[in-house]
């Protein structure tokens, strides 16, 4: 079966939860299809921009303004708003989507002197799942490492994950270990649709990004 099949929103809705979705691929689905003027991507990413501006106030004016995007559409749009308005879910975990929020999932860790691994799944909408952590016993644990995070990731239904190699007084340069894991959990996340937000080395006082070493 070609990979590129889960790809699409709605069979990686059906493969993996709707939480695993991205807000584009949420609307992609509401929007249902475009044209070859007006592919239903380019309408989700214009309609996620206007809500990311107007929320749920969005008017009929403003989603019609949008080329590409019938009544129908709108219609479905205003009254998804509307219903949700009416029956509140449950409290959400709330986003982790800046590079300082992210941070901060790993920060509270700085002052451990052991080395650990701590990985963090993430929906669709940058919410945390779950956070773990890993002791770095033994340098040969790479593929045990590397095995965790997937299957824990897949188990979650994550749609993203976000690690730190943590200890108080390690160098920020990244072990053999650290860079191999690096590599290879990119070609596995690829395969899996798995988003690495980011990847860090860590110590009492410094970050290094490892994505930026490897060009991820």
């Amino acid at each position: 079966m070609d990979i590129k099949t889960y790809d699409r929103p709605r069979e990686k809705l059906l493969k993996r939860g709707v939480s695993s979705l991205s807000d584009s691929e949420l609307l992609q689905l509401v929007i249902g299809s475009g044209t070859a003027r007006f592919p239903v991507t380019r309408i989700a990413r214009k309609v996620l921009s206007l809500i990311k501006k107007k929320g749920s106030g969005i008017s009929y004016e403003e989603l019609h303004g949008i080329q590409g995007l019938g009544l129908a559409r709108i219609s479905l749009i205003l009254a998804l708003f509307e219903i949700a308005g009416r029956y509140p879910v449950k409290q959400l975990s709330p986003k982790v989507d800046s590079p300082e929020q992210l941070l901060l999932l790993f920060s509270t860790h700085r002052t451990l002197t052991d080395l650990v691994c701590i990985y963090v799944t993430l929906d669709g909408g940058l919410r945390v799942i779950a956070k773990r952590k890993v002791l770095i016993a033994d340098q040969n644990q790479h593929y045990a490492l590397l095995r965790s995070v997937c299957v824990d990731a897949m188990s979650d239904r994550a749609a993203g994950v976000a690690i730190s190699f943590v200890s108080s007084d390690r160098l920020l340069e990244p072990t053999h270990f650290e860079l191999q894991f690096t590599k290879d959990l990119t070609t596995i996340a690829q395969l899996l649709i798995l988003t690495i937000h980011c990847l860090f080395t860590m110590n009492a006082n410094e970050t290094y990004s490892l994505k930026k070493e490897l060009r991820l």
